[in-house]
Protein backbone atom coordinates (compact mmCIF):
# COMPACT_ATOMS: atom_id res chain seq x y z
CA UNK A 1 0.00 0.00 0.00
CA UNK A 2 2.86 2.38 0.79
CA UNK A 3 4.30 1.84 -2.66
CA UNK A 4 0.92 2.48 -4.20
CA UNK A 5 0.50 5.73 -2.24
CA UNK A 6 3.94 6.89 -3.27
CA UNK A 7 3.20 6.09 -6.89
CA UNK A 8 -0.09 7.97 -6.62
CA UNK A 9 1.66 11.02 -5.17
CA UNK A 10 4.21 10.97 -7.99
CA UNK A 11 1.43 10.74 -10.54
CA UNK A 12 -0.43 13.67 -9.01
CA UNK A 13 2.75 15.76 -8.90
CA UNK A 14 3.45 15.06 -12.57
CA UNK A 15 -0.14 15.80 -13.50
CA UNK A 16 -0.20 19.01 -11.47
CA UNK A 17 3.10 20.15 -12.95
CA UNK A 18 1.87 19.55 -16.48
CA UNK A 19 -1.41 21.38 -15.86
CA UNK A 20 0.13 24.42 -14.18
CA UNK A 21 2.96 24.73 -16.69
CA UNK A 22 0.37 24.75 -19.47
CA UNK A 23 -1.72 27.42 -17.79
CA UNK A 24 -4.49 25.37 -16.16
CA UNK A 25 -5.28 26.37 -12.59
CA UNK A 26 -6.84 23.04 -11.62
CA UNK A 27 -3.31 21.67 -11.38
CA UNK A 28 -2.92 23.34 -7.96
CA UNK A 29 -5.25 20.77 -6.41
CA UNK A 30 -2.80 18.00 -7.32
CA UNK A 31 -0.26 19.22 -4.76
CA UNK A 32 -0.37 18.62 -1.03
CA UNK A 33 -0.41 21.29 1.63
CA UNK A 34 1.36 19.65 4.56
CA UNK A 35 4.85 20.07 5.98
CA UNK A 36 5.67 16.57 4.76
CA UNK A 37 4.77 17.63 1.21
CA UNK A 38 7.04 20.67 1.55
CA UNK A 39 9.97 18.57 2.76
CA UNK A 40 9.42 16.17 -0.14
CA UNK A 41 9.48 19.10 -2.60
CA UNK A 42 12.67 20.45 -1.02
CA UNK A 43 14.38 17.04 -0.98
CA UNK A 44 15.81 17.16 -4.55
CA UNK A 45 17.40 20.56 -3.94
CA UNK A 46 18.91 19.45 -0.65
CA UNK A 47 20.09 16.20 -2.25
CA UNK A 48 22.06 18.13 -4.88
CA UNK A 49 23.68 20.22 -2.18
CA UNK A 50 24.50 17.21 -0.01
CA UNK A 51 26.13 15.42 -2.95
CA UNK A 52 28.05 18.58 -3.83
CA UNK A 53 29.19 18.94 -0.23
CA UNK A 54 30.36 15.32 -0.22
CA UNK A 55 32.37 15.91 -3.40
CA UNK A 56 33.98 18.94 -1.80
CA UNK A 57 34.93 16.90 1.26
CA UNK A 58 36.51 14.07 -0.73
CA UNK A 59 38.28 16.35 -3.20
CA UNK A 60 40.24 19.25 -1.69
CA UNK A 61 40.62 20.65 -5.22
CA UNK A 62 36.88 21.42 -5.18
CA UNK A 63 36.96 23.43 -1.94
CA UNK A 64 36.22 26.61 -3.92
CA UNK A 65 32.80 25.15 -4.76
CA UNK A 66 31.82 25.43 -1.11
CA UNK A 67 30.78 29.05 -1.66
CA UNK A 68 28.33 28.05 -4.40
CA UNK A 69 26.82 25.35 -2.20
CA UNK A 70 26.26 27.84 0.61
CA UNK A 71 24.72 30.33 -1.83
CA UNK A 72 22.32 27.66 -3.08
CA UNK A 73 21.20 26.87 0.45
CA UNK A 74 20.80 30.55 1.32
CA UNK A 75 18.85 31.13 -1.87
CA UNK A 76 16.41 28.35 -1.08
CA UNK A 77 15.90 29.64 2.45
CA UNK A 78 15.37 33.18 1.16
CA UNK A 79 12.66 31.97 -1.21
CA UNK A 80 10.84 30.29 1.66
CA UNK A 81 11.15 33.25 4.02
CA UNK A 82 10.16 35.95 1.52
CA UNK A 83 7.20 34.04 0.08
CA UNK A 84 5.85 33.09 3.50
CA UNK A 85 6.16 36.67 4.74
CA UNK A 86 4.22 37.97 1.71
CA UNK A 87 1.56 35.26 2.06
CA UNK A 88 1.06 36.12 5.72
CA UNK A 89 0.98 39.86 4.99
CA UNK A 90 -1.68 39.32 2.30
CA UNK A 91 -3.65 37.06 4.66
CA UNK A 92 -2.96 34.00 2.53
CA UNK A 93 -0.89 32.15 5.10
CA UNK A 94 -3.09 29.05 5.00
CA UNK A 95 -2.42 28.73 1.26
CA UNK A 96 1.34 29.13 1.47
CA UNK A 97 2.30 25.46 1.87
CA UNK A 98 0.41 24.36 -1.26
CA UNK A 99 1.83 27.31 -3.19
CA UNK A 100 5.38 26.53 -2.12
CA UNK A 101 5.06 22.81 -2.91
CA UNK A 102 3.66 23.55 -6.37
CA UNK A 103 6.28 26.22 -7.03
CA UNK A 104 9.19 23.94 -6.16
CA UNK A 105 7.98 20.96 -8.17
CA UNK A 106 7.00 23.01 -11.22
CA UNK A 107 10.36 24.77 -11.15
CA UNK A 108 12.01 21.42 -11.81
CA UNK A 109 10.00 21.07 -15.02
CA UNK A 110 11.54 24.26 -16.39
CA UNK A 111 15.01 23.22 -15.21
CA UNK A 112 14.80 19.82 -16.88
CA UNK A 113 13.38 21.21 -20.13
CA UNK A 114 16.06 23.91 -20.29
CA UNK A 115 18.88 21.48 -19.54
CA UNK A 116 17.74 18.90 -22.09
CA UNK A 117 17.12 21.38 -24.91
CA UNK A 118 20.37 23.25 -24.25
CA UNK A 119 22.39 20.03 -24.21
CA UNK A 120 20.67 18.79 -27.37
CA UNK A 121 21.56 22.02 -29.12
CA UNK A 122 25.18 21.69 -28.04
CA UNK A 123 25.22 18.00 -29.06
CA UNK A 124 23.94 18.75 -32.55
CA UNK A 125 26.06 21.88 -32.94
CA UNK A 126 29.13 21.54 -30.65
CA UNK A 127 30.24 25.06 -31.46
CA UNK A 128 27.26 26.44 -29.57
CA UNK A 129 28.92 25.52 -26.28
CA UNK A 130 31.19 28.55 -26.63
CA UNK A 131 28.59 30.77 -28.27
CA UNK A 132 27.61 33.59 -25.93
CA UNK A 133 24.70 34.48 -28.22
CA UNK A 134 23.22 30.97 -28.04
CA UNK A 135 23.54 30.83 -24.27
CA UNK A 136 22.00 34.26 -23.83
CA UNK A 137 19.07 33.33 -26.11
CA UNK A 138 18.49 30.17 -24.07
CA UNK A 139 18.76 32.24 -20.90
CA UNK A 140 16.11 34.69 -22.07
CA UNK A 141 13.72 31.99 -23.30
CA UNK A 142 13.83 29.76 -20.24
CA UNK A 143 14.12 32.57 -17.72
CA UNK A 144 10.97 34.04 -19.23
CA UNK A 145 9.26 30.66 -19.04
CA UNK A 146 10.43 30.15 -15.45
CA UNK A 147 9.18 33.57 -14.37
CA UNK A 148 5.81 33.08 -16.05
CA UNK A 149 5.32 29.69 -14.37
CA UNK A 150 6.25 31.12 -10.97
CA UNK A 151 3.97 34.13 -11.50
CA UNK A 152 1.07 31.94 -12.57
CA UNK A 153 1.46 29.57 -9.61
CA UNK A 154 1.58 32.50 -7.18
CA UNK A 155 -1.56 33.95 -8.73
CA UNK A 156 -3.67 30.78 -8.62
CA UNK A 157 -2.25 29.05 -5.53
CA UNK A 158 -2.35 32.14 -3.32
CA UNK A 159 -5.50 33.55 -4.98
CA UNK A 160 -3.97 36.99 -5.47
CA UNK A 161 -4.08 39.47 -8.31
CA UNK A 162 -1.63 39.37 -11.18
CA UNK A 163 0.06 42.48 -9.78
CA UNK A 164 0.63 40.92 -6.38
CA UNK A 165 1.91 37.73 -7.99
CA UNK A 166 4.38 39.84 -9.96
CA UNK A 167 5.39 41.63 -6.75
CA UNK A 168 6.10 38.31 -5.06
CA UNK A 169 8.28 37.16 -7.96
CA UNK A 170 10.13 40.49 -7.87
CA UNK A 171 10.70 40.28 -4.11
CA UNK A 172 12.08 36.76 -4.42
CA UNK A 173 14.31 37.77 -7.34
CA UNK A 174 15.67 40.75 -5.38
CA UNK A 175 16.34 38.53 -2.37
CA UNK A 176 18.19 36.06 -4.61
CA UNK A 177 20.18 38.90 -6.16
CA UNK A 178 21.14 40.15 -2.72
CA UNK A 179 22.39 36.69 -1.77
CA UNK A 180 24.55 36.40 -4.89
CA UNK A 181 25.86 39.95 -4.60
CA UNK A 182 26.88 39.24 -1.01
CA UNK A 183 28.46 35.98 -2.16
CA UNK A 184 30.54 37.81 -4.77
CA UNK A 185 32.53 39.39 -1.94
CA UNK A 186 33.56 35.97 -0.67
CA UNK A 187 36.62 34.07 -1.96
CA UNK A 188 37.71 32.67 -4.33
CA UNK A 189 38.56 35.64 -6.50
CA UNK A 190 39.39 34.68 -10.08
CA UNK A 191 38.69 35.67 -13.69
CA UNK A 192 37.49 32.68 -15.75
CA UNK A 193 37.42 32.72 -19.56
CA UNK A 194 34.49 34.67 -21.02
CA UNK A 195 32.80 31.53 -22.37
CA UNK A 196 32.96 29.79 -18.99
CA UNK A 197 31.68 32.89 -17.23
CA UNK A 198 28.74 33.21 -19.64
CA UNK A 199 27.79 29.56 -19.14
CA UNK A 200 28.11 29.89 -15.35
CA UNK A 201 25.89 32.99 -15.32
CA UNK A 202 23.37 31.19 -17.51
CA UNK A 203 23.16 28.24 -15.14
CA UNK A 204 23.08 30.31 -11.94
CA UNK A 205 20.49 32.81 -13.17
CA UNK A 206 18.23 30.19 -14.71
CA UNK A 207 18.50 27.65 -11.91
CA UNK A 208 19.11 29.72 -8.76
CA UNK A 209 16.93 27.60 -6.48
CA UNK A 210 17.75 24.10 -7.57
CA UNK A 211 21.45 23.59 -6.93
CA UNK A 212 22.24 23.04 -10.62
CA UNK A 213 25.65 24.28 -11.75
Amino acid sequence: MAGSDEGGNTGRILQGTYLLCTGRREGVACFGDTKADLWAALAPSFAFNIVSLFLVCVSPAKINDLRDILLDLCGTLMMLVVSQFCAQYWQRGEMWLRYMVASLWCGWSVVIDAFILTQLGILVFPGLKTSSLFLMIMLLIFSGNFLWVQWYIARVALAVSGLRAAQLCAYIALAMLAVHVAGSFLPPYYSPPASDLTYACFMQMLFPLYGVH
